[in-house]
């Protein structure tokens, strides 16, 4: 058997690291068999020290993966954290960047996180944009930029998990534009009930996503504005969304509303 058959069912693989996964002891030992076959046959050994087998939860690449769903490494959010307010635009980009690698469990990350983006693009604009270049540059972040550095810290510190795809799930859009930006939440219902309120059903969080209108973009229509959430979901996370049984969409858009079910309506379908 060649080590691509094992790839992404029973096994994924990292760099040089491995994750292998089975639904009963006897799988996992079938293929645990199997992979040790193949070190063999290439000359290749695996670390005693970092190699764990039967656990119920795994570290894998900054993600915590359990039964109950998908987090991130806690000591990865505590760092971000504890870090200090940015003195250089050097800092203030690897705060972002290492941030925006966990958002798909942030709500409403793009938005918090504006002031401080549109202050790094200030600074590197017209240079390399550089990690390099970005630590020569000293910064003082004003009073606005310094709340919304905290705002996002408090948004790391209650990062949701991310629940496992289930195929037997209902899987719901939820999707909203503004003039400045646009965001996706994805959920997968439970034991739905078509009679219940959407917002009495039970919910597992899949996946967030957000963005901002920038150049030309900026300029669209309400309606160009409002359905473009939409199309991004479905030709990023398509992956989610292509169920047997179709997905749900939710929007507040009358018009988007009349074109994709002009015969029903659930109105103002998130109440705070």
């Amino acid at each position: 058997m060649r080590e691509k058959n094992l790839l992404f069912e029973p096994v994924l693989v990292w760099v040089d690291d491995l994750l292998i996964y089975a639904r009963t002891i006897d799988e996992f030992l079938e293929t645990i068999d199997l992979i040790y076959s193949q070190l063999e046959k290439y000359g290749m050994f695996l670390g005693m020290d970092k190699t764990c087998l039967y656990t119920k939860t795994a570290k894998w690449c900054g993600r915590v993966l359990t039964k109950d769903g998908v987090s991130y490494d806690s000591s990865k959010i505590q760092a971000l954290i504890d870090m200090p307010v940015p003195t250089t635009a050097g800092a203030l980009q690897q705060f972002l960047c290492a941030a925006g690698w966990m958002r798909s469990s942030l709500v409403d990350f793009v938005r918090m996180c504006k002031p401080l983006q549109e202050r790094l693009d200030k600074e590197l604009a017209g240079t390399r944009r550089t990690k390099c270049v970005a630590g020569n540059i000293s910064i003082e972040l004003t009073p606005d930029e310094i709340d919304s550095f905290q705002h996002v810290k408090n948004l790391l510190q209650n990062s949701a998990t991310l629940a496992l795809p289930d195929p037997a799930g209902t899987i719901c859009m939820y999707s909203d534009a503004s003039d400045e930006g646009w965001s996706i939440i994805l959920t997968q219902g439970k034991d739905w009930d078509n009679r219940t309120p959407v917002r009495d059903q039970h919910h597992g969080l899949l996946h967030c996503m957000s963005g901002t209108f920038h150049g030309a973009s900026r300029n669209w229509s309400v309606i160009e504005k409002e359905g473009y959430p939409i199309v991004r979901a479905c030709s990023e996370l398509d992956y989610l969304l292509i169920r047997d049984k179709g997905f749900k969409m939710f929007t507040d858009h009358r018009n988007l509303i009349y074109i994709f079910a002009p015969g029903s309506e659930i109105k103002k379908h998130i109440r705070g």
